[in-house]
């Protein structure tokens, strides 16, 4: 079984960072916009750690009974290496491909400069050789830099990759929270250690997790998905009629979307996301939805419009130099919409001739090798 709702969650929360990043660069009106509702859009980064907890749902989905049921029908070390192999391949391809994108835009921004901007190429360890090294290796964003480096927005991909690494031990400790109690206190104490870091951290926000601490704050919220997927398994919701599970997701949802206008702690949107995910995969277990419509498709794409976006609003920001500023309300969105059709547009393409065919052929390898 599947989950287009989650899914379609995916494509919304890679859609709001997006534009949260892009926010300040499509004219004075709309950055000066953005700000007046920042007491609720600021927090939009937090979308990435809604991505993290669906993550660890569907993931969980996907191994958490093959991992448990290891030693019966195959042995765990022989799925260990498919699941790494598995999610090196759902990730790894896409990832090198923007990188050598951005190592190609600073060799031509340090040979040519097309745009005349005031930066300077491969400067500071951002664009460091020991940078680019441990970016090939998705590991740049376990504590090794005091920054972000490259593609900026692959930080999540290598802790992400961390967290891959680690659910084959973890898994067993989800299983093992067989009741309602064990989970609740498992994740209290979980998100409770994230706050603390939070709350410890020199601007007390999760955005500041980015290279430092990072593993941490991906860790946490993949083991709360990975967690509200052993309740939806102990205790899967039950309605009646497919008005009620529609209504319930609809309501949880919109009382969800009604915190961030109050500017709660972001751990307690977190924690609130959860309700909101039992509740989606739910309506999906009852309504045996075809996966298909906008949003789906827009999840499906959403690991390449992430780890795309970051070099073409580079581009935008570089070729409308001094410029852009002066866009009018209209303009600017018109032109935040064109951007967002291309960053979509190269995602979907990346995902087509990149990405899928990177797995299946990695799929097909592993499956002649076993």
């Amino acid at each position: 079984m599947r989950f287009p709702t989650l899914t379609a969650f995916r494509g919304v929360a890679a859609l709001v960072v997006i534009v949260y990043h892009a926010r300040n660069f499509f004219g004075a009106p709309l950055e000066e916009w953005a700000k007046s509702v920042d007491a609720w859009f600021g927090q939009a980064f937090i979308a990435v750690d809604f991505f993290f907890v669906l993550s660890g749902f569907v993931i969980s989905h996907a191994y958490l009974k093959r991992f448990n049921n290891a030693g019966k029908n195959e042995s765990r070390a022989h799925l260990t290496k498919e699941f790494i192999l598995f999610r090196f391949a759902r990730m790894w391809p896409v990832h090198i491909f923007f990188l050598l994108i951005w190592l190609a835009d600073q060799t031509a921004q340090h040979y040519w400069n097309p745009f005349a901007v005031p930066r300077e190429a491969f400067k500071g360890e951002a664009y460091s050789i020991y940078s680019f090294v441990t970016n090939i290796f998705m590991v740049h964003a376990w504590g090794l830099h005091n920054s972000t480096s490259w593609n900026f927005p692959s930080w999540s991909v290598s802790s992400e990759w961390l967290a891959y690494l680690l659910f084959p031990i973890t898994s067993w400790l989800v299983w093992k929270a067989r009741h309602h109690a064990t989970r609740i206190l498992l994740s209290a104490v979980i998100l409770g250690g994230l706050y603390l870091m939070k709350e410890t951290n020199p601007v007390q926000t999760l955005g500041w997790f980015r290279f430092q601490g990072s593993w941490a704050r991906v860790l946490a919220s993949f083991l709360y998905g990975a967690l509200l997927y052993r309740t939806y398994l102990a205790a899967p919701w039950q309605t009646k009629t497919r008005a009620q599970s529609s209504a319930l997701l609809a309501l949880l949802l919109a009382a969800w979307c009604a915190t961030f206008v109050y500017g709660v702690d972001e751990i307690i949107l977190l924690v609130c996301f959860g309700p909101v995910l039992l509740a989606a995969a739910h309506f999906d277990q009852s309504h045996q939805r075809i996966e298909k419509g906008p949003l789906v498709f827009l999840g499906s794409i959403s690991l390449s419009t992430y780890l795309a976006h970051a070099i073409l609003l580079r581009w935008w920001i570089w070729a409308t130099w001094g410029t852009n500023g002066n866009l009018s309300m209209a303009q600017g969105l018109s032109a935040l919409a064109a951007w967002l059709l291309v960053v979509h547009v190269i995602a979907a393409a990346c995902h087509k001739y990149i990405e899928m065919p990177a797995q299946t052929r990695i799929r097909a390898w592993w499956k002649n090798l076993a």
